[in-house]
């Protein structure tokens, strides 16, 4: 038990020296809301597909996917610049690939760590397609 939690130590603390020695790349912010229109913000890795933006959820129970199945409209910060999108899960074994792919290239080491934790060959690819913001405008 004693060497699992020196093990256990060591890799948190390797995970958290990597984050603070490596970028992280673009980190979106993205608002969800809940069944009683309660707002929420999310941080998220994002990468650009050939027809818009995609994020990933590592885990197909993360709450924030669950709140965007509720209500899949949706807004997303990229840079300090907000646009409204229809976020629309799709299960497509050849665009995971790809979209894990895109994550490994803009993310580098991070990702890698994140897969040696975590079954992305499974993550949940998330396509958001632009609409047009409460004000009426497209952004």
């Amino acid at each position: 038990m004693r060497s699992f939690l020196i093990g256990f130590a060591s890799l948190v603390g390797a995970i958290t020296l990597a984050g603070v020695l490596v970028p992280l790349g673009e980190i979106a912010t993205l608002v969800t809301e809940d069944e009683e229109g309660r707002r929420y913000e999310t941080t998220l890795w994002v990468v650009d597909g050939l027809d818009g933006p995609y994020l990933r959820a590592g885990r197909p129970t993360a709450r924030w996917l669950d709140r965007l199945i509720l209500h899949p409209r949706v807004e997303l910060e990229r840079e300090g610049r907000v646009a409204h999108y229809l976020a629309t899960p799709v299960d497509d074994g050849t665009l995971r690939r790809e979209l894990n792919r895109k994550m490994a290239e803009k993310y580098g080491l991070i990702e890698q760590v994140m897969r040696r934790f975590g079954d992305l060959d499974h993550a949940v690819v998330v396509r958001l397609e632009p609409v047009e913001g409460p004000d009426g405008r497209r952004r």
